[in-house]
């Protein structure tokens, strides 16, 4: 089932760039995969007038301390 799986995979890969550029992505800079698949997932779907910016709410991360209470039971 797997390797049925895996060989239709790189059978398609030619023709997904996004697939393309994670593998490049890993061999290359193996820390920094998700950004250039990122960013080439986003130009491929501002290319194809998907990408949708206006419904994402943009705001700073903060952070939020939270301690763990023990009681006995």
């Amino acid at each position: 089932m797997l390797i049925r799986f895996g060989l239709d995979l790189f059978k398609a890969a030619p023709q997904d760039p996004l697939l393309l550029t994670f593998l490049l992505g890993r061999h290359l800079w193996p820390r920094y995969t998700m950004m250039p698949a990122l960013g080439v997932g986003m130009l491929i779907s501002s290319v194809r007038g998907e990408l949708q910016l206006a419904a994402l709410h943009w705001q700073l991360a903060s952070s939020h301390f939270s301690s763990k209470t023990c009681s006995p039971c």
